[in-house]
């Protein structure tokens, strides 16, 4: 079966394993304070949407499936610790810096 192609004005695709992105301000801002987890902002059913599993697929040169939903942001999961220095933070005896 041969899906049309969907228009997509982002960055590439978002594909769920099996959850449903989350939609409003307050999903956004809840994700935001989460950043130990990857953040990913779509476009779902022509409103944004916000997802912090699932895949991303970068560029627009796939034919996605049905289950694609245009990726308009990803941000990278971010651990507070492996910011720094770290001779600094060994120097100092610090966890984060």
């Amino acid at each position: 079966m041969v899906l049309p192609m969907k228009s997509n004005n982002g960055i590439g695709w978002w594909k769920s394993k099996g959850n449903s992105p989350q939609q409003g301000v307050q999903a956004l801002k809840d994700a935001l304070m989460q950043i130990t987890k990857p953040l990913f902002l779509l476009n779902f059913n022509g409103s944004n949407g916000v997802a912090q599993s699932g895949t991303a697929i970068i560029g627009n040169e796939i034919k996605p499936d049905a289950e694609c939903y245009p990726l308009k942001a990803y941000a990278p999961p971010l651990d507070p610790s492996e910011l720094g220095n770290s001779q600094f933070k060994e120097r100092f005896n610090l966890r984060y810096a």
